[in-house]
């Protein structure tokens, strides 16, 4: 009997925080954004887990990585900086230098699941090959921060600024509301925001601006011909009462495995 073709997942987290300094007497705030190690090694191990235990509804057999958090050595402390002051900042250095492993997770593995909280996180995974779905109420194209500056609401701006990636090669679903379409969404990245999400999930009490269905992206997702990496992104173990955001990030992950698993099984299908 033929040995059943493997799936191999690595499962990342990348644990990035906002250090906020209200100026007294001055009309400005000074925000540095910084890993906060270990910040989501429960809900990492949560995925990690939830895989193992699902791992035989897969005619594949099934790997696991725990891949531990992505951080950058010099930016795991809040400080007080200067604004535009190069160093004190996430910018194209570490985001490529940290986008090396992401890379490398890839080429070892199937499918690179990432858990994150700040969305600039999601940076590192453009620098990886190949096409990006955008899920996310905003478009996080502001010209906000300092001079090569990557933080959560201008990293994809950054991006593009910087050749890290094409802007045809990013396409934005959900933006303010608006519904995701039935049409097929295919990329090798995908990159969802929780909140995209109807806020009657309640998944997080930040903003309520996303109109999706989990259904509506689960799909694309599960019918995926190309996907690799998937991230999720603005997810706050705190905010999530309910779990409704964990067992999201469960079922897609899942989701993604099975588009995965069909092309294990029929390699010869057409892309």
């Amino acid at each position: 009997m033929p040995e059943k073709p493997k799936i191999r997942v690595a499962v990342v987290s990348i644990p990035i925080v906002q250090h906020e300094v209200y100026h007294l007497g001055r009309a400005y705030v000074s925000r540095y954004e910084y890993f906060s190690r270990g910040l989501l090694d429960n809900i990492r191990k949560e995925v990690i887990n939830h895989i193992k235990n699902n791992s035989h509804r897969f005619n594949c057999q099934v790997e696991v990585t725990d891949a531990k958090d992505i951080f950058h050595e010099d930016h795991t402390s809040p400080k007080i900086y200067a604004a535009g002051k190069k160093g004190d900042y996430i910018d194209a250095d570490v985001v490529k230098q940290l986008g090396e492993k992401i890379k490398q997770l890839k080429d070892t593995h199937d499918l690179v699941v990432v858990i994150g909280t700040k969305h600039t996180g999601a940076a590192f995974l453009y620098t990886v090959d190949g096409n990006v779905a955008r899920f996310d109420a905003h478009t996080d194209r502001a010209e906000y921060g300092s001079p090569g500056e990557f933080n959560y609401a201008n990293y994809v701006d950054r991006i593009i600024k910087e050749g890290i990636k094409e802007e045809q090669d990013i396409k934005d679903y959900g933006v303010r509301g608006k519904k995701i379409p039935k049409r097929k969404v295919d990329a090798e990245i995908f990159d969802i925001d929780m909140d995209v999400f109807s806020g009657k999930y309640e998944m997080q009490d930040m903003y309520d601006v996303g109109k999706a269905r989990i259904p509506d992206i689960g799909r694309h997702i599960e019918n995926s011909k190309r996907i690799h990496t998937i991230g999720f992104f603005e997810y706050w173990p705190e905010m999530d009462e309910h779990h409704t955001g964990l067992r999201t990030i469960k079922a897609l992950t899942l989701a993604a495995m099975r588009a995965i698993e069909r092309r294990k099984l029929n390699p010869n299908s057409p892309k």
